[in-house]
């Protein structure tokens, strides 16, 4: 038995024994009536949110689909079982180096920009702790031994992060990493307010860029394939 196989042998026993009812819902065998439809259409890929607030501060909330993201940093050509197998098996020291390497890059991948083209980097990084994502990567790798192709998406965390622009910006970008691979990102300017107790708050117009009329719902674009 190869090395790469070997830990599969030893973990899958220990999960049915110490977690088998994750691996029963993850099949669909305990799942609430009503869940599993929508469990099944959360984006699969990442997601940014661009938070612009006035005096140009501007927040960044990405979500990661963390095991296709390091799949593409260390081992491009693995499969998501085996490579999986081998990132929660390493110690934890070696995991947590390895992180903050690749987080590093990440960040440095990573700008935003105005209207008036000044392109700053982002900081004040906040990333999952190595131990929480160590976790959601273990109970990836068991939901996928369970369900096997019918597994559908990576396990996403959140990462956050913070711009100042030089002014208030008419019009913002963000460049990602190509690390994330296809992204869907969404801009939001709040608008802030005080409400007296039990008082309605003022009307928030909704309108669609440049028309000045409501907004109809549209269902986001699908992204790219990826090779």
């Amino acid at each position: 038995m190869s090395a790469r196989w070997r830990w599969l042998g030893l973990l899958v026993p220990a999960a049915f024994a110490a977690g088998g009812a994750l691996l029963v819902r993850a099949a669909g065998a305990a799942t609430a009536p009503g869940t599993a439809p929508a469990l099944r259409h959360e984006l699969a890929e990442a997601s940014a949110t661009v938070v612009v607030r006035d005096g140009g501060h501007v927040e960044l909330r990405l979500q990661v689909p963390w095991s296709d993201v390091l799949r593409r940093a260390w081992q491009p050509r693995a499969q998501p079982v085996p490579f999986l197998g081998e990132v929660v098996a390493l110690a934890p020291t070696v995991l947590a180096r390895r992180l903050d390497d690749l987080q590093r890059r990440l960040a440095a991948d990573t700008r935003v920009a105005g209207g008036d083209a000044t392109v700053v980097p982002l900081g004040r990084w906040q990333w999952p702790a190595p131990e929480a994502l160590r976790d959601a990567l273990q109970r990836e790798l068991m939901s996928r031994v369970a369900e096997g192709s019918a597994y559908e998406h990576a396990s996403r965390l959140p990462a956050t992060a913070e711009a100042k622009l030089p002014r208030s910006p008419r019009a913002v970008r963000v460049r990602l990493s190509a690390l994330l691979g296809p992204a869907l990102v969404t801009v939001l300017q709040p608008r802030e307010q005080w409400v007296a107790p039990g008082a309605w708050s003022v009307p928030a117009p909704l309108t669609a860029p440049g028309s000045g009329t409501l907004a109809a719902p549209s269902t986001p674009p699908r992204p790219p394939t990826v090779p």
